[in-house]
């Protein structure tokens, strides 16, 4: 169970990342996968840290 948990997980994360991708070449920025993925997983990180005491 907690591994079907985990890939449906990475599914939804690899989507959203795949939504900024396609984002931003509909507004002509032109950049592979593979270069927003981590600017993706970053940005995430960032996110849930901030505002929380895990600095």
């Amino acid at each position: 169970m907690t591994a079907r948990i985990t890939l449906l997980h990475l599914c939804v994360f690899l989507l959203d990342a795949l939504t900024l991708w396609v984002m931003l070449a509909a507004i002509g920025i032109q950049n592979s996968l593979l270069a927003v993925l981590p600017c993706f997983v970053v940005a995430s990180v960032l996110r849930h840290c901030h505002g929380c005491s895990c600095r």
